[in-house]
């Protein structure tokens, strides 16, 4: 914070908000572009689900993405077990 207050930082040309225009033939809408950029990537997230929600389950009953799963979930035993006898706070 004291750096911060020192460099005036808040002040700099990159934190400050900018406005976008958004055209789709005639209708015009101005906003945010924090905004404009949190509705785009809303709008995406929505069509991958939609997607993967189309094609079915992501995952067969086989191959490497299996194989991986296994072995991920192996080694998160595995390490839960070694470091079981530490106190939750330590690995807080």
């Amino acid at each position: 914070a004291l750096v911060w207050d020192r460099r005036d930082w808040s002040r700099s040309r990159w934190l400050q908000g900018r406005q976008v225009t958004l055209r789709l033939g005639r209708l015009r809408r101005t906003m945010a572009f924090g905004t404009a950029a949190s509705a785009f990537l809303l709008i995406a997230m929505a069509l991958l689900t939609y997607v993967q929600a189309a094609l079915g389950p992501g995952m067969g009953s086989d191959g490497v993405f299996l194989q991986i799963t296994a072995e991920l979930q192996h080694a998160a035993a595995v390490i839960a077990a070694a470091v079981g006898w530490l106190p939750g706070w330590v690995l807080a």
